[in-house]
């Protein structure tokens, strides 16, 4: 896995004038954190689950919104780019890994109760429903499960300092270096000397994206369609 300093360091290589005087390193860090975000969000136009990764809630934390309901705070979702699905694992009985349906607020009670176990997605925050909350028991339900987990896109990371790491896979480090560098041609003031930067920068970011796009998922999970 890179840091930003190879990929910047590896940019100002392609000409003298993109030094930290023309090219401060905080601009470098803002425009390659957006070159990273924009390459994670055409692979994931192309192929949804490329990039996907599993994220586990803490099974307290997972109770205790589900006791709360509505009230609570919910579950802070990471930052990402796609939902593609949520899990948990049965606890009693014979272990299995159990879909969680995603359910709309607006139709909330028919929903959940239907297609239990089941989320609600609100203001950005994820919603265990209750089966207490739901008149159906006087438990809330959850109990009986490990946790909840969610397979998703991460957003990568806004890039902070030079030992920032670049969380796409390596075979983007050419598409990265050489955006940036194009990017670097037009701050320095150099672009007509090295106007073959552009052809390179957009060349090197289809042939990462169709790479990147034909590569199976990493993780193990399979993609289940929520409501």
């Amino acid at each position: 896995m890179a840091t930003a300093a190879e990929v910047i360091d590896a940019s100002r290589d392609y000409h003298p004038a993109f030094d930290s005087r023309k090219v401060p390193e905080a601009s470098a860090l803002r425009v390659l954190s957006r070159l990273q975000r924009r390459l994670a969000g055409k692979v994931t136009a192309l192929s949804e689950d490329a990039l996907a990764e599993p994220y586990t809630f803490v099974v307290a934390d997972v109770n205790a919104a589900a006791a709360a309901g509505f009230a609570g705070a919910g579950l802070a979702m990471p930052d990402h780019l796609l939902l593609l699905g949520l899990y948990t694992t049965r606890l009693t009985g014979p272990v299995s890994t159990v879909p969680v349906s995603l359910v709309s607020y607006a139709n909330f009670p028919v929903e959940a109760a239907r297609y239990w176990p089941s989320c609600c997605l609100l203001r950005g925050k994820l919603y265990p429903t209750s089966r207490l909350q739901l008149g159906l028991s006087t438990l809330h339900g959850w109990e009986k499960f490990d946790g909840l987990s969610a397979l998703l896109v991460p957003n990568p990371p806004e890039l902070t300092g030079r030992a920032s790491l670049i969380t796409l896979p390596d075979i983007v480090l050419d598409a990265l270096v050489t955006g940036l560098a194009y990017w670097m041609a037009g701050r320095a003031g150099v672009a007509r000397e090295l106007g073959h930067l552009k052809e390179d920068a957009m060349d090197a970011e289809q042939t990462a994206v169709a790479a990147l796009a034909d590569q199976e998922s990493t993780s193990t999970w399979s993609v289940v369609r929520t409501r």
